[in-house]
């Protein structure tokens, strides 16, 4: 104590007067304040929307008939010139490019992929549509074994927004990829969790997926419209399920149902990497490690229901198409227990790992998005302002692939939490009139360093350690707090010595070793100034959070010990250790 004040009190930020300690204090922006016009608002989120990463579920359900950029008229009185699944829609649809994918047949005992090939986009298309196999020549209705297959890539590296041009391919043409049946196309993003980031109260996926399978599979037929422009009446089925049962048979009886019909189901189930979200903070704490356990064990028994050689599959002989995506290191650390092999006289490979794509492709594909829309906005209301700025955001974008102002570009995407997501996202936040073309020339053309000192200063925005940009994510309060939305594991969060920097000699450690145990960094950081225990297990779970830190990943194994297993850094970690909070003038 000193003079009536607490050893801690020294190092929290003072609270507001006006708005206590309310996050959305630290939301706003330290700008001059000013008002805008209407006007100027709207030509400022048009560039948000041109740019952001375009995967919304709305816009599964408008990718299909958006072909076109539909402008919203004056006297709509909207505060945008787009519907922004309107945007979205259209770019998938006219500017979105499928990468490569690279094929592997097997995965040997390392986790390392062996025998693979190059695929483009129609060839992956043509073998995840395969028709199910039947062991003999068979009516329709007689359903074959499933044909399951794999979508795996790093994270960010834009899974979901080829799964929404997937879908939006096939719902287009969902009568040219099969002589005979109807292929009716079904979007599922898994999460356990439900919408909230609570841990508290974790779901089993086996008590409910396959309610939400049937749910998703009923109403995606009553909404299809047959080659011969009919709609298939489903007055003898209701729409949900009491039970897991139930709703097994149910979907069996509605899939044979659509086949006298001429119809089949594929299913494109994204995000099975969900519980990695939820878990992480707490994965080294016996409560975050049992509730991984049984996270990871309702993955891989969902996975096994649907896949016909497993044994006791409950869905593996549905005739149905499926493709599970999720991330690779995440389908490493499941493949010991899935059975990923396929019947006889099947396509045989099962694995498909998205390859990269240049990042001034992605820059330049949502340029020519915001080019179109700015040419029909000038067709509409005759507008002169920007006609001359087209060609000059095209030539900007354009030299991006010859100069050397893509490496901050680049590095700005390596310091982001989801690779080029994390890219587009800063770049779609940033508050550019696009009337005005001289402030996109400076930030892509003549002064791209400053997109750097941007995202490091995190827009400018008002200091909380919560937003997570370096170098302030390093910075410990005295007491670490959580939200009522955390899952309490009461040792995290109990009280320990005063540290600011030792997120950061931690990370630091991991970095230079090129990955290391739990247990090596708490006895390396007990040897010589005690810490506790629980503070440093914390922040190795903090360090592993996907969407706020994003630094390591550990491939944890519910049959292991999580002390033992090895946290690598991430491609973020390392980009801020060696080229951000060495040399920051905020540590000088």
């Amino acid at each position: 104590m000193i003079r009536g004040k607490r050893y801690k009190d020294f190092f929290i930020r003072p609270m507001n007067l006006s708005t206590g300690y309310n996050d959305e204090y630290y939301t706003k922006s330290i700008n001059p304040i000013r008002t805008k016009e209407p006007i100027t608002k709207k030509y400022q989120d048009l560039f948000g929307k041109c740019f952001s990463h375009h995967v919304e579920p709305k816009a599964f359900l408008t990718s299909v008939s958006c072909r076109e950029l539909i402008f919203l008229e004056e006297d709509a009185k909207s505060d945008k010139f787009f519907e922004d699944d309107n945007l979205s829609a259209y770019f998938i649809a006219n500017h979105y490019t499928p990468p490569t994918l690279q094929a592997y047949d097997a995965i040997d005992d390392n986790a390392e992929y062996e025998d693979f090939q190059n695929y483009t986009y129609q060839e992956f298309r043509k073998n995840i549509l395969a028709r199910p196999w039947q062991p003999f020549k068979k009516e329709p209705e007689q359903l074959g074994s499933n044909v399951v297959r794999y979508l795996i890539g790093d994270i960010g590296k834009g899974k979901s927004t080829l799964a929404t041009y997937l879908y939006s391919d096939i719902k287009r043409n969902f009568a040219l990829y099969d002589n005979y049946l109807d292929i009716i196309p079904i979007y599922i993003n898994v999460d356990f969790e439900n919408e909230s980031t609570s841990f508290s109260k974790p779901i089993n996926p086996k008590i409910y997926f396959f309610e939400k399978l049937y749910e998703k599979a009923y109403k995606a037929i009553e909404s299809h419209t047959t080659r011969e422009s009919n709609k298939i009446d489903l007055t003898h089925f209701e729409l949900t399920c009491e039970n897991q049962i139930q709703a097994v048979d149910r979907l069996k009886k509605l899939i044979k149902f659509i086949a006298r019909r001429q119809c089949r189901l594929f299913f494109i189930i994204d995000n099975l990497d969900r519980f990695q979200y939820y878990h992480a903070r707490y994965a080294f704490f016996e409560e975050g490690s049992n509730a991984m356990e049984k996270s990871v064990e309702g993955l891989i028994w969902l996975i096994n229901e649907c896949t016909p050689s497993f044994s006791d599959s409950s869905l593996g002989h549905a005739g149905i198409g499926i493709v599970f995506i999720m991330r690779k290191y995440v389908y490493n650390y499941m493949e010991g227990s899935v059975d990923h092999t396929t019947d006889r006289d099947a396509p045989v490979t099962s694995i498909f790992e998205i390859q990269p794509v240049a990042f001034w492709d992605i820059i330049n594909s949502r340029t020519m998005l915001l080019v179109d829309a700015l040419r029909i906005i000038n067709n509409k209301l005759n507008n002169e302002d920007t006609k001359h700025n087209l060609e000059k955001y095209i030539t900007i974008t354009k030299k991006l692939e010859n100069t050397h102002e893509n490496a901050i570009l680049m590095q700005v995407s390596r310091l982001g939490h989801h690779g080029y997501r994390s890219l587009v996202d800063f770049i779609s936040s940033l508050s550019i009139d696009v009337r005005n073309e001289i402030l996109f020339e400076r930030f892509f053309e003549k002064q791209v360093h400053s997109l750097l000192i941007l995202y490091i200063t995190n827009l400018r925005y008002k200091y909380t350690q919560r937003a997570n940009h370096s170098p302030n994510l390093f910075l410990n309060d005295s007491v670490i707090s959580y939200t009522k939305k955390d899952y309490q594991v009461i040792s995290a969060h109990s009280s320990h010595k005063h540290t600011y920097w030792l997120k950061y000699f931690i990370l630091k450690y991991i970095v230079k070793n090129n990955g290391a145990s739990a247990i090596d960094i708490i006895e390396e950081f007990n040897e010589f100034y005690p810490n506790e225990e629980n503070l440093i297990k914390h922040i190795l779970g903090s360090l592993c959070t996907s969407n706020e830190f994003g630094c390591a990943e550990v491939p944890l194994s519910y049959c292991q010990n999580t002390d033992r297993l090895q946290i690598k850094p991430t491609t973020r970690a390392k980009e801020l250790y060696k080229n951000i909070v060495t040399t920051h003038p905020y540590l000088a």
